[in-house]
């Protein structure tokens, strides 16, 4: 079998820069063989002995995949998915060998059909659609009111699921802007969100709750986050802080959970616990939930990192 090996790999050399087509979805090969994975812009991965094809049609059924990364040895394959935020020609990591790159590009001629197919986002509960919600970008009074002072913006986010979970744990959110590529703005606009414009690879949704009593009726909270359902009423027992910020020092522990909520009350439970850092994981679920303590100065010393979208809670 050894001497089959250069063979092998020589045939692998000969689809430099072909083009694979997977139903309505064509696969152009970024480099030579083996000249690396995406530098950035990581989804999720799948290491099960998978075969080149097996991993293109995973990014094929992954709306928020671009770039796929496969890795072939005779016992030890792997499939690595990405955005398209940091990948491309000139943009792969030689440092792990063996791993060869593809870019995901949509078939233009499966646009030409007289049947019209529409996306229908997967929509939290306490969200709905603006405008269809697929393929929209929100704006404010208009479409063409669109600010910086209207969101929260977070990069490298995932899953428009992950888009959502944000909007859900910051207080006065009225809806979230999600792309493919993992870009997610939190809007908070005081008007809410009352239009939007049409823009490729974008989602709109707003968010729809019930604010008098800080309870969320979908039953998604139970109480909005940051409060506890007292005797009929939901309580408050922690404060927002800030995004994109974690304790500089007083770090106790940390822990998945699947909210922000869940978070909170993780802290509450456990002694000498007065701030939480909650953060998306890698593939997005579950989330890193960071435990800092009374002692640990947070109020005044923080660690502000722009690459991973953070939110930071006190409890009261």
């Amino acid at each position: 079998m050894a001497f089959l090996l250069p063979t092998f790999l020589g045939l692998l050399a000969t689809a430099m820069n072909s083009q694979l087509v997977y139903g309505d979805t064509t696969y152009e090969q970024i480099g030579g063989w083996g000249d690396g994975r995406c530098l950035g812009g990581y989804l999720r991965s799948w290491p099960d002995q998978y075969s080149r094809e097996k991993c293109q049609t995973m990014c094929t059924d992954s709306p928020d995949c671009y770039y796929c990364s496969y890795r072939v040895f005779i016992e030890n394959s792997a499939c690595e998915e990405y955005d398209s935020s940091n990948c491309g020609v000139g943009l792969l990591d030689q440092g792990l060998p063996g791993y060869t790159t593809f870019k995901k590009i949509f078939d233009p001629s499966a646009t030409t059909t007289t049947t019209t197919t529409t996306v229908v986002p997967l929509l939290l509960p306490g969200f709905e659609s603006v405008d269809g919600g697929a393929g929209r970008a929100c704006r404010g009074r208009s479409a063409s009111d669109n600010s910086k002072a209207y969101y929260h913006l977070y990069n490298n986010v995932g899953l428009f699921k992950a888009c959502q979970s944000l909007c859900a744990t910051t207080p006065d959110c009225q809806g979230v802007e999600h792309h493919l590529g993992g870009r997610c703005e939190v809007w908070i606009r005081p008007g809410g969100i009352g239009a939007s414009a049409p823009v490729s690879g974008y989602t709109c949704v707003r968010r729809v709750l019930d604010n008098t009593l800080g309870c969320d009726p979908s039953g998604l909270l139970g109480c909005h986050t940051g409060y506890e359902l007292g005797w009929k009423i939901c309580l408050p027992i922690a404060t927002f802080l800030s995004t994109n910020q974690f304790c500089a020092s007083g770090w106790m522990k940390n822990s998945t959970t699947d909210t922000m909520q869940q978070c909170i009350l993780s802290c509450k439970a456990t002694p000498n616990c007065l701030f939480v850092a909650w953060v998306p994981g890698d593939i997005p679920d579950p989330y890193i939930c960071d435990h800092y303590s009374s002692e640990s100065g947070c109020d005044l010393s923080r660690v502000t990192t722009l690459g991973r979208p953070y939110q930071l809670w006190k409890l009261t």
